[in-house]
C-alpha cells in the first residue's frame, strides 16, 4: 500500500505536466494544421501531432478519446484509404489529400476533446468561423480556378500565386467550406441570444465570406461543363 503511495506521488508531478501539455492542444495542432494548408511540407506533421496528444491523453486519463457516435463511421471511413491508394492513377496528388483527410480526422478528434467546457466550445467554434473566413479569403489566390477571376487585379494575383504554391481544385476547397457553413448558419440561428455581438459579425461575416466563395466555386464547375 505504501509502495502504491510513493508511486503516485512520484508520477503526480509528470501527470500535472502532461495535463498543462494537453490545455495547449487546440493551439499547437491548429498552427500546424494552418501551416499544413500554406504549404504540405507541414502535412505529416499535422497527422503526427494530433496522435501525439491522443497518446498523452491516454497516460493522462487511460484513454485515447471520449466516445462519440463519429468514432466508427472514422473507423470505416480509414479502412477505405488504403484502397484509395493502391488504385488511384496519381499517387502523389492522392497522398497529400490522404495526408489532408487524416489532419482532419486529427483535428476532429483534437476539437472533440479539448472543448470539455462552454468556454472552450465557444472558443473552438469561434476559431472555426475565423478559419472559414481565412479559407475564404485565400481561396482565390490558392485554388486552381479555370481562369483568372476578374475581379481580382492581375499584379495581387500574382503576388499571392507566388506565395501559394501548392493550389487546390475548387472541390475541395468547396468540400472544406461545406463543412464550416453550417456551423456558422447553427451558431447565428440556434445561439443567437447567447452569444454577444462581436461573436455574431464574426459569425455572420464568416458566412457571408464562406457562402461567396462557395458559389464561386459552383460557378467555375459550371464554366467547365
Amino acid at each position: 500500500m505504501q509502495h502504491r503511495t510513493g508511486q503516485n506521488i512520484l508520477f503526480s508531478p509528470l501527470k500535472n505536466i502532461l495535463q498543462r501539455l494537453l490545455d495547449f492542444e487546440i493551439w499547437l495542432v491548429a498552427a500546424v494544421l494552418a501551416a499544413s494548408l500554406v504549404s504540405s511540407r507541414f502535412l505529416t506533421a499535422a497527422v503526427i501531432l494530433p496522435v501525439c496528444f491522443r497518446l498523452v491523453q491516454l497516460a493522462v486519463d487511460g484513454k485515447i478519446s471520449i466516445q462519440n457516435r463519429s468514432n466508427i463511421p472514422i473507423f470505416f471511413l480509414l479502412l477505405f484509404i488504403p484502397i484509395t491508394l493502391w488504385i488511384t492513377a496519381l499517387p502523389d496528388i492522392t497522398k497529400i489529400q490522404v495526408l489532408r483527410l487524416l489532419s482532419g480526422i486529427g483535428i476532429f478528434y483534437t476539437m472533440v476533446n479539448w472543448a470539455n467546457s462552454l468556454k472552450r466550445l465557444r472558443l473552438v467554434i469561434n476559431g472555426l468561423l475565423i478559419g472559414g473566413a481565412i479559407l475564404a479569403f485565400f481561396a482565390p489566390f490558392s485554388v486552381t480556378w479555370s481562369a483568372k477571376l476578374p475581379f481580382i487585379p492581375g499584379a495581387l494575383y500574382q503576388r499571392f500565386t507566388l506565395l501559394v504554391k501548392d493550389t487546390v481544385h475548387p472541390n475541395v476547397i468547396a468540400g472544406s467550406l461545406v463543412l464550416l457553413i453550417p456551423i456558422a448558419f447553427g451558431w447565428l440561428i440556434f445561439a443567437w441570444k447567447q452569444i454577444r455581438l462581436p461573436e455574431k459579425l464574426l459569425a455572420m461575416a464568416s458566412l457571408l465570406s464562406m457562402v461567396s466563395v462557395l458559389g464561386l466555386t459552383q460557378l467555375d464547375e459550371f464554366s467547365n461543363a
